[in-house]
């Protein structure tokens, strides 16, 4: 007997909760929760060459929807800047 397994998503653990990415992976549109006490103040996508690709503000926003399926395929990083201007950084891939 042969099993498959299909992946539909990867869990991101990250300090506090301050925030989430679903789906991840993703085919095109991406949601980003932010806890209300983050402290983030901007969203930025960038490629792996570190071209910006999506830049938002987000001070009164919680949650943000971004729609990837114009780009190709690949990994991308998504940065969370703070009022401090420290950045986290999470990996999205998108097929």
């Amino acid at each position: 007997m042969v099993r498959s397994y299909i992946a539909t998503g990867i869990n991101q653990i990250n300090e506090n909760q301050q925030y989430s990415i679903y789906p991840n992976p993703t085919t095109g549109i991406t949601n980003i929760h932010l806890q209300p006490q983050s402290g983030f103040r901007e969203i930025v996508i960038t490629g792996t060459s570190g071209q910006i690709i999506y830049s938002k503000k987000t001070t009164q926003l919680n949650d943000v929807n971004v729609d990837l399926s114009a780009l190709a395929r690949g990994i991308y990083f998504i940065q969370f800047i703070d009022e401090q201007k420290q950045v986290k950084t999470d990996k999205l891939i998108l097929y």
